[in-house]
């Protein structure tokens, strides 16, 4: 789930896609479905909004990390059902993966009606600028209340 599985996982933050148990191989994994327009709309500013390449790239990977496929069958499955862009590899330096998507911050929608992001290309990108037109499945989480967190 990228950076917004990071807040879920760590207790910081919650999913904001709905989320449903699928089976794989006698297996069940988690699958959350693709943002809709209406969470977009209520996201809160700060949030995490991971851009993935494709559902198939989202779904393979979680089946990888549930311990239902192997990494090579989650490549294969990845890259036997996309184009040249969407290729995913081994990545050398840790043996993990290099799928091709990205991290943002949801900076809001703004008095036009577009939804703003900061990634690499700047601090109030357009969400759906062509520059990212190659990533069609989003998962965003939002973070508790900062007041809300337990102390250690």
């Amino acid at each position: 789930m990228g950076s917004p599985g990071s807040l879920f996982y760590s207790g910081l933050g919650t999913i904001v896609n709905r989320c449903e148990t699928k089976e794989f191989n006698d297996k069940f994994y988690p699958k959350l479905a693709n943002l809709t327009p209406t969470e977009l709309d209520n996201l809160q500013a700060g949030s995490s909004v991971q851009l993935w390449y494709s559902e198939n790239h989202y779904e393979q990977s979680s089946r990888y990390v549930a311990g239902i496929i192997s990494k090579q069958e989650c490549l294969n499955q990845i890259n036997s059902n996309t184009d040249a862009e969407g290729q995913a590899s081994l990545d050398n330096t840790d043996g993990g993966f290099q799928i091709p998507g990205r991290v943002t911050v949801f900076m809001g929608k703004d008095s036009g009606g577009i939804y703003r992001i900061s990634d690499e290309n700047g601090p109030n990108e357009n969400l759906y600028d062509p520059v990212r037109s190659n990533s069609e499945f989003l998962i965003a989480s939002q973070w508790f209340h900062a007041l809300k967190i337990p102390k250690k």
